[in-house]
């Protein structure tokens, strides 16, 4: 619209002109920028009307005008209303000091924010306000910016929405009234780095097995010296001195451990080892669970400790 408008202007002249003096050249700077005003010159006699007869008369702004709380100005030399602050004297930009005043309900706002959200890279809605207002100054500008965005289809292809799946019902084991600790989950994180006893050694690599109960949400937390079967039924055997006997222990199948994948895959893939897990909780009047081993939404109370921790 700012091309035409100057290509028009720039053809005027021309026929006003004498024949010698008329000018067949590109658009310059200048004769855009001088376009960009007619058009805001236009758009603001059209939305504020009153305001401009009284800023053109020399007048100050009614009362009851919208943009009364802005001290408005017609300034000099494009003849547009701009805000008035007291950052006259400094020396930033006029266009800074002075933002001009637009109204956001219309299509050249319409369009001078899409220029710019094209400018920006489909940037966020508070970006491309900050932006424009370096120059332009829109009443509801956030709005407005805000209708361009969602209306923009490329957007919308490249964040499309989620369906929400919804949640089934909790199993049996978390909502029946039990013993702290009595149902627990079990898993593994790490490795962390421990120090030696002797500061010229090297680290320890150890781990943490959560325990997290069923019902009260409540976290126990053992060391591990390494994932082998010996040193987790050490920290059960720990755990359950401490807390009690379970009636009920959940885990995963290995998919969803955090550690070194190697000594996992050996620790939950052997039959040998975790019949050797099933026995020791058998002996103490135990049942073990075990997750499918594709089961990836189970045991999300014991992901969520492990975050937490």
């Amino acid at each position: 619209m700012i091309r035409t408008t100057a290509y028009w202007r720039h053809f005027f002249s021309n026929l006003r002109s004498p024949k010698e003096d008329r000018t067949f050249s590109f658009l310059t700077t200048d004769e855009l920028k001088t376009a960009e005003h007619a058009l805001i010159r236009l758009l603001q006699q059209q939305c504020f009307t009153d305001e401009w007869k009284r800023l053109q008369s020399g007048q100050h702004v009614t009362k009851g005008s919208r943009l009364r709380w802005f001290h408005p100005m017609l300034s000099s030399n494009d003849n547009v209303i701009r805000i008035g602050c007291r950052l006259g004297q400094s020396m930033l930009h006029d266009n800074f000091k002075h933002p001009i005043l637009l109204p956001g309900a219309h299509r050249l706002s319409t369009l001078l924010f899409a220029s710019y959200y094209l400018r920006l890279l489909h940037e966020a809605p508070q970006l491309m306000v900050n932006t424009v207002r370096l120059k332009h100054w829109l009443l509801g500008g956030r709005s407005a910016a805000r209708q361009v965005v969602h209306k923009c289809v490329t957007c919308v292809r490249a964040r499309p929405k989620l369906v929400e799946q919804f949640m089934s019902e909790l199993p049996a084991a978390r909502v029946t009234a039990a013993r702290p600790f009595s149902r627990v989950g079990i898993d593994s994180w790490g490795p962390i780095q421990l120090q030696p006893r002797h500061r010229r050694d090297a680290p320890i690599k150890a781990y943490v097995a959560v325990f997290v109960c069923f019902a009260t949400k409540a976290v126990h937390l053992e060391l591990v010296a390494n994932l082998t079967t010996a040193k987790f039924l050490q920290a059960f055997r720990r755990f359950v001195a401490c807390r009690g006997l379970c009636s009920d222990v959940y885990t995963d199948n290995g998919k969803n451990f955090v550690g070194a994948a190697n000594e996992l895959k050996r620790l939950v893939r052997s039959r040998e080892r975790k019949d050797q897990v099933a026995q020791e909780c058998t002996e103490n009047g135990n049942r073990w669970h075990f997750n499918p081993p594709k089961g990836s939404h189970f045991g999300g109370l014991w992901e969520a400790a492990i975050r937490s921790t």
